[in-house]
C-alpha cells in the first residue's frame, strides 16, 4: 500500500510469503507513506518475509506512516534472511517523518527474526512514538546482537499494562536483553508491566529482561531479577504466579496461552492508577477515547479489587493490577465470612448462603446452586489460603 488510507477490520492473513533475492518487506502487508492505517480485530498467522540479504516485517512492514492496531493477534510470523532479518511480527521504519504506532490489546506470540522478533522500530529522523498497552508479547525467538523481542531506536517507546514474557534469544556475540532493548537518546517508559522469563542462553536475570543504551524509566513493574539499579517506584522481582502461561498444550507462545494472574499474585492491586493509559483507540467501543483503558487484554474490567490482597500499588481502590490481564476473582474465595482465615465458621456461612440460594454460594458462576458448587467450595477450603 502506498498513499491514501488503509482500514482493515476482522481480517485474517495467513501463510503469505514475501520473497526476494536481496530485500523483502512485509510477509502479509507492506505499507509506505500512507496517511492513516487502522488494523482492528485481525489475525496474522505464519506469514514470512524472506530474502537473501535482509527481510523486514514477517507480517507487517510499515514505513513513514502512523498505525493503530487494536485487538489483533500475531502468531508464528517469520523474518528470514541470509544476512539479517528484523521485525518478526511488525517492523516500523520512520525514515524522515515522526510517526505514532499504537498497539492496544494485542498478542504477539511465537514470532521470530534476528532482531526484534516481536516488534522492531527504527528512525532516521523525526522522532516517532511507539505505544504498547494491554498487550502480551510472549514466546518469540530470534538470534540478535541488539535485542530480541521489542527493539526500538525510533524515539519514545511507551509500554503500559503489558506482559513481556518467556521470549528467548538463541545466540548472540554479546549479552543483550531478550525482553526490551532501547537504542535511542530517549529512554523507554515502562509502567504497570511484567517482564518475566525472558531468556538469553539460559540467563533470566534483570539484564535478560530489559536494557539498552539509555536507562529505561520503569515504575510499578514486575521485573525478574530486579536489583533496583534502574530506580523508579513500585518495582519488584517476585514471581508473578501466572495461571497457565503455556496453556493446555504446555507449549509457550501460541494461541492457547493464558496470562491470567494466579491467586495472591504480587501483581494484584499493585499498579499505579495514574499510569493507566487513555483509551485512545476506544477499546470498549463506547465512543469515549479520553477515559482510562476500561478493559484488559481479555476485554474484562480493568480495575477489579481483590479483597483478599493488600493494596500495594498507588491510588484509590480499586487499584489496577500489573500486567496485561486483570485478576477478576478473590484470591481466597473460601473465606466466606471475610475474616482472613479459614475455619468452621466459613463452612457454616457457605451452607447458610447455599441454602438461601445466595449468589455468593454459586462458586461455579453458572447461575445454579448444585453439588458442583459444594465440591468447588470443599476444594477451595482444602487448598487453604496464606
Amino acid at each position: 500500500r502506498d498513499g491514501g488510507t488503509l482500514h482493515l477490520e476482522g481480517c485474517v492473513f495467513a501463510l503469505n510469503l514475501a520473497l526476494a533475492n536481496t530485500s523483502s518487506f512485509g510477509g502479509a502487508i507492506a505499507i509506505l507513506d500512507t496517511d492513516e492505517v487502522k488494523v482492528i480485530d485481525c489475525e496474522f498467522v505464519a506469514n514470512v518475509s524472506e530474502a537473501g540479504t535482509s527481510s523486514r516485517g514477517g507480517a507487517i512492514y510499515i514505513s513513514n506512516s502512523s498505525m493503530d492496531v487494536l485487538r489483533s493477534r500475531f502468531v508464528q510470523n517469520i523474518g528470514n534472511a541470509g544476512t539479517g532479518s528484523s521485525g518478526g511480527a511488525i517492523q516500523h521504519s520512520g525514515r524522515t517523518t515522526a510517526n505514532t504506532i499504537n498497539l492496544v490489546a494485542c498478542e504477539l506470540l511465537d514470532n521470530s527474526a534476528d532482531v526484534g522478533a516481536g516488534f522492531y522500530s527504527s528512525q532516521v529522523t523525526g522522532g516517532s512514538v511507539v505505544r504498547i498497552a494491554d498487550s502480551v508479547v510472549a514466546g518469540n525467538d530470534g538470534e540478535s546482537t541488539s535485542g530480541v523481542v521489542i527493539y526500538s531506536d525510533a524515539g519514545l517507546l511507551n509500554i503500559q499494562s503489558s506482559t513481556i514474557a518467556f521470549n528467548t534469544t538463541s545466540s548472540f556475540p554479546i549479552p543483550v536483553p531478550a525482553g526490551v532493548f532501547v537504542s535511542s537518546s530517549i529512554p523507554a517508559t515502562i509502567k504497570n508491566s511484567i517482564l518475566w522469563g525472558n531468556d538469553f542462553a539460559g540467563v533470566t536475570d534483570e539484564a535478560a529482561q530489559v536494557g539498552g543504551t539509555v536507562t529505561p524509566d520503569i515504575h510499578h513493574c514486575n521485573v525478574q531479577g530486579w536489583t533496583g539499579a534502574y530506580g523508579g517506584t513500585g518495582n519488584f522481582g517476585a514471581d508473578p504466579l501466572f495461571f497457565d502461561p503455556d496453556g493446555p498444550d504446555d507449549i509457550l507462545g501460541n494461541a492457547d496461552d493464558i496470562f491470567t494472574l494466579g491467586p495472591f499474585s504480587p501483581c494484584i492491586d499493585a499498579g499505579d492508577n495514574t499510569s493507566i493509559p487513555a483509551d485512545t483507540l476506544d477499546l470498549d467501543d463506547d465512543g469515549d477515547t479520553s477515559e482510562p483503558l476500561p478493559l484488559d487484554l481479555y476485554l474484562r474490567d480493568r480495575q477489579v479489587d481483590d479483597i483478599d490482597v493488600a493494596d500495594t500499588g498507588s491510588g484509590t481502590a480499586p487499584i489496577v493490577d500489573i500486567g496485561a490481564v486483570e485478576f477478576q476473582l478473590r484470591s481466597c474465595p473460601a473465606d466466606m465470612n471475610f475474616d482472613g482465615q479459614l475455619d468452621f465458621f466459613d463452612v457454616l456461612e457457605f451452607l447458610t448462603l447455599f441454602d438461601a440460594f445466595d449468589p455468593a454460594a454459586d462458586l461455579t458462576g453458572d447461575g445454579i446452586h448444585d453439588f458442583f458448587d459444594v465440591l468447588l467450595f470443599l476444594a477451595l477450603f482444602s487448598a487453604g489460603c496464606p
